[in-house]
C-alpha cells in the first residue's frame, strides 16, 4: 500500500472518554481511496510524538 503525507484541518476533537478522543480532520483536496482496517499516523506540530 501506498503512504501518502497530507495536510488536514482539524474540524472536530470529541472526547469519548478518559483515555480515547475522535478526531475530524478534513482536506480541500481529493483524499487517496481508503478501505476499512487502514491506519493513520498523524503528527502534531511541536508535539515530540506522533499519533
Amino acid at each position: 500500500m501506498k503512504k501518502h503525507i497530507l495536510d488536514l484541518d482539524v474540524t472536530e476533537n470529541t472526547k469519548l472518554n478518559d483515555n480515547y478522543v475522535l478526531i475530524k480532520l478534513t482536506s480541500e483536496s481529493l483524499l487517496p481511496e481508503m478501505i476499512a482496517g487502514q491506519f493513520a499516523e498523524i503528527r502534531v506540530d511541536n508535539s515530540q510524538a506522533t499519533y
